[in-house]
This record gives structure tokens, C-alpha cells and sequence, in this order.
């Protein structure tokens, strides 16, 4: 079995987990049959953990723009918030050497893929 184990500050990793697990609940919410998946695997010496939502998609002309500091589709126009969510998601990203990327289907689906570097070593005391 291949070790999904990474290193980091792991209250900064929830909130980036959280974050986009939230997000994309916040996408389904008034559809009738809703669905979010979570997924990891090993990755050329990294974890990716993606995000899959049945959600409405994210606009092309909007996803260049996702990253940056408080950017708001039109689509999040009447939602509260500052648009900093995924701001804050790519830098601890980055932060631990990782990077996060959101795209959509023609068919609707968003997905986040959030990538990070895998431990080289398996620690004391836990079995992998």
C-alpha cells in the first residue's frame, strides 16, 4: 500500500480542505439530487486530494480568476463572503510546497485538485 502521508500545519491543511469541501456544498445545496466526492491517491511523490461537486461549473472566463485575492464571480454576486476562500486555499497550498487547481466540465462538474509534496519517510509509531 502506497503511504498518502504528508507534512504540514494541520489546522492550515483543514482549513484548506474544509474550505473547498464547503464550497462546493454550497454549489449543490438546491439540487435535487446532490453529490460531492472526496478522493485521494499518490502521485509522483505527492498526495492529491480532489474535490467533485455536481454543481452548476464554474464560468471559463471566471476560472483564471479564482486564485486571486478577493475576486467574486458574478454568480457569488448576492452570497456573503470577501473573496478570499480560495486565495487563502492556494497560499497555504504553496505555503507547504503544494498547489491547488479548479476547473469544470462542459457537463457542469467542478472539481479541485489540491496537491501536495508526500513524506519521504514513514514516521515512529505509525503503521503505513
Amino acid at each position: 500500500m502506497t503511504s498518502l502521508l504528508i507534512e504540514g500545519d494541520m489546522t492550515r491543511l483543514v482549513q484548506v480542505l474544509v474550505n473547498l469541501i464547503r464550497n462546493g456544498f454550497d454549489e449543490i445545496a438546491e439540487q435535487d439530487d446532490p453529490q460531492l466526492w472526496v478522493e485521494a491517491e499518490g502521485v509522483d511523490g505527492g498526495v492529491d486530494v480532489r474535490i467533485r461537486d455536481t454543481g452548476p461549473g464554474i464560468p471559463p472566463e471566471v476560472l483564471p480568476h479564482l486564485f486571486e485575492p478577493f475576486f467574486r464571480g458574478p454568480e457569488r454576486a448576492n452570497r456573503t463572503g470577501l473573496g478570499l476562500g480560495l486565495f487563502i486555499v492556494s497560499e497555504i497550498a504553496k505555503s507547504h510546497g503544494g498547489i491547488v487547481d479548479g476547473s469544470s466540465t462542459d457537463d457542469g462538474d467542478t472539481r479541485f485538485s489540491l496537491t501536495l509534496p508526500r513524506v519521504a519517510r514513514e514516521p515512529d509509531g505509525l503503521p503505513c
